[in-house]
């Protein structure tokens, strides 16, 4: 019997709470991530991987980004200059 490979779920069901509450984490785990670079930095035996806290928070960051871009921004349909706020 063959097994075929699973392919990925490219298609995701998320509601507007749903991507807040992943943006909010992401944006505490680099701030935890930021804090723990800080300490490390003070302390003379820290076991903080650098390169690898800053490769992740890059990563987070670029999630972020990512987000960011694919969310469609309301802007009313008037004849008048829309200032956002």
């Amino acid at each position: 019997q063959e097994f075929e490979m699973a392919k990925p779920n490219t298609t995701f069901n998320l509601d507007v709470k749903d991507l807040e509450l992943i943006e909010d984490a992401l944006h505490s785990v680099i701030a935890k991530r930021s804090n723990d670079l800080i300490t490390a930095g003070d302390a003379k035996n820290s076991t903080v991987d650098r390169a690898s806290a800053e490769a992740e928070m890059s990563e987070m960051r670029e999630l972020l980004g990512r987000l960011h871009n694919q969310k469609n921004w309301f802007r009313p349909k008037t004849g008048h200059s829309y200032i956002g706020g």
